[in-house]
């Protein structure tokens, strides 16, 4: 018997107590919904790219590849197996544009609520938003990945903050929202701060 993941990558002890409770071993992969298996695990437990099944294309938010080692906008996905529905350079244009057609919904729905807010209601809602930004960006990295490789989370999670790098990449991950967000009068002068220690919003 083989157990076979597709996501989210493991912790050790995850690992560790999924094979001892199934005895039997475990082999990690990645995949998405219109590409499986896009990675393989090699003997030595490292993912790579199935490049007999897919060609995988890392590229800038104009859609240029970069070079290696550099942190891509996007990938596309070209599927060399399937030949009931072929996609060439198409997966992540799927993903986003799905999730366009989502946060275009949620713009709508803001732009015609937030106007006719009274001060109470807006105070709310701005409040609401973000301490919603505050917890979900709290939360994005479980601390037992400190853990799982012999830090103390509570030192190391305190490390991360501090870190320049990990500011500038919560900065920018933010940028849009936040941008947004303040366009439509949802970010108040009483609410930056919330924001900014969120790390969302430079301080």
């Amino acid at each position: 018997m083989l157990i076979s993941t597709g996501g989210e990558a493991l912790l050790p002890a995850v690992r560790r107590g999924v094979e001892a409770a199934f005895r039997c071993p475990l082999v990690e992969s990645y995949s998405a919904s219109e590409a499986a298996p896009l990675t393989l695990p090699c003997t030595r437990g490292r993912l790579h790219v199935n490049a007999d099944w897919f060609i995988l294309e890392p590229v800038d938010a104009d859609g240029h590849p970069v070079p290696d080692g550099t942190l891509s906008h996007s990938l596309l996905v070209t599927n060399l197996a399937n030949r009931v529905q072929p996609l060439i350079r198409m997966v992540s244009r799927i993903h986003v544009l799905e999730e366009a057609r989502h946060m275009t919904f949620a713009r709508e729905e803001v732009e015609r609520a937030v106007p006719g807010m009274g001060r109470a209601q807006l105070a709310f809602h701005r409040t609401m938003v973000a301490q919603t930004a505050f917890m979900v960006a709290r939360t994005l990295v479980n601390p037992q990945v400190y853990a799982g490789v012999g830090l103390d989370p509570r030192a190391a999670k305190k490390a991360a903050f501090t870190n320049p790098h990990y500011r500038d990449t919560m900065a920018w991950m933010g940028e849009r929202v936040v941008g947004y967000l303040e366009e439509q009068d949802l970010i108040g002068p009483t609410q930056r701060r919330i924001w900014q220690r969120s790390l969302l919003m430079p301080g």
